[in-house]
């Protein structure tokens, strides 16, 4: 008998490991035959999926299926102008699909060691400039310990509600906000003045939405690292486009470093004319015209020490910048054009 109950013990580890193996191998297949409609899917919402690839998927207990070390470049469209310029490298520690209950409808999506970073380097052809930061450019990260969303699935009829999923989801990348409620730790990490800094992404309920803000406290905290702070008008904006931040909190210094670099090197370089055209010019570039705007408004609005002359001229210097931008003017130009241009205004009046 003992003998018996022993081999049945082996019989079924045996059967329960080929399962498992089993399943493994399913889940492979179905995943490499779910991956293009994903990506097709995706790209129907504005968001460009390439260079999949996944170290391994299994299953996580009885009720759920995980993969682990996805990586995945990504081209996130988030303007109608053309302007974008956002190619992230994103990297998952591992993506989880759980069933909630026995209704075989409610389940929870998971991702924990998300890390999503810039692709590009800056887009500079200033030497002397763009070597001073261009690992700085590609430091910009945003960074998730744990993301997970409780999702609905109609057995019956899953179209309609894959597809809300997928448009929510896609929200949340585009506009920092989504209809699911969900639970986020993050935070987004660049480096100014070469040294790394960091601030917390939190989820804030938005009327019926969840959005993602960046803490302002944190922000407020890094003013040392900029020779013109941030004012609450500059926090607002940044803290309300959480995925824009560190590119935005990386323009600002970029453009008050490369400036007074220069101002140092010539004395006769008209500093704060230079920076705000080259600010709002690089803004443009990356943004589009309107988000440049709001970006140097927010600037404007809040500053406490500028004269009604002062807030003239960067008004009209940040309007140049754009145009620049528009007009397809090198970098490298910027500041010979600075010094030249009768539509720059370089001491205020």
């Amino acid at each position: 008998m003992k003998k018996l109950f022993v081999g049945f013990l082996v019989i079924l580890l045996l059967i329960g490991g080929a399962a498992y193996l089993l399943s493994g191998w399913i889940l492979v297949q179905a995943t490499d035959r779910a991956l293009p409609v994903m990506v097709r899917m995706l790209g129907d919402q504005g968001i460009e999926v390439s260079d999949v690839a996944y170290e391994r998927v299994g299953l996580a207990g009885l009720t759920g299926a995980v993969w682990k070390d996805i990586e995945a470049t990504v081209n996130v469209s988030r303007t109608v102008t053309g302007y974008s310029r956002e190619r992230f490298r994103v990297r998952l520690g591992s993506l989880s699909v759980k069933l909630l209950d026995f209704s075989l409808r409610n389940f929870e999506l998971g991702v924990t060691g998300l890390e999503a970073g810039i692709a590009d380097d800056l887009s500079s052809d200033f030497n002397w400039a763009s070597e001073r930061f261009k690992e700085a450019a590609r430091n910009g990260r945003l960074r998730a310990d744990l993301v997970s969303f409780p999702v609905s699935v109609d057995r019956a009829d899953p179209k309609p509600d894959l597809k809300h999923i997928y448009g929510e989801l896609t929200r949340l990348v585009r506009e920092g906000e989504t209809a699911l409620p969900a639970t986020i730790y993050a935070g987004v990490h660049t480096q100014l003045d070469g040294a790394p800094i960091g601030v917390r992404l939190k989820a804030v309920e938005r009327g019926e939405d969840t959005a993602l803000e960046v803490d302002r406290d944190d922000l407020s905290q890094q003013a040392d690292h900029f020779s013109r702070p941030l004012t609450d008008q500059e926090i607002e904006v940044v803290a309300a486009n959480p995925l824009r931040a560190p590119r935005l909190l990386f323009l600002k210094k970029y453009a008050e470093s490369t400036a007074d670099l220069a101002g140092a090197r010539d004395k006769t370089v008209p500093v704060d004319a230079y920076r705000h055209v080259l600010w709002s010019y690089l803004l443009t570039q990356e943004y589009g015209p309107e988000f440049a705007e709001q970006v140097t408004d927010a600037h404007e609005i809040g500053s406490t020490t500028n004269t009604e002359a002062d807030h003239r001229m960067d008004y009209n210097n940040n309007a140049v910048g754009r145009r620049y931008a528009a007009e397809g003017v090198r970098e490298s130009e910027i500041l010979d054009r600075v010094r030249t241009d009768r539509t720059v205004i370089r001491q205020p009046v």
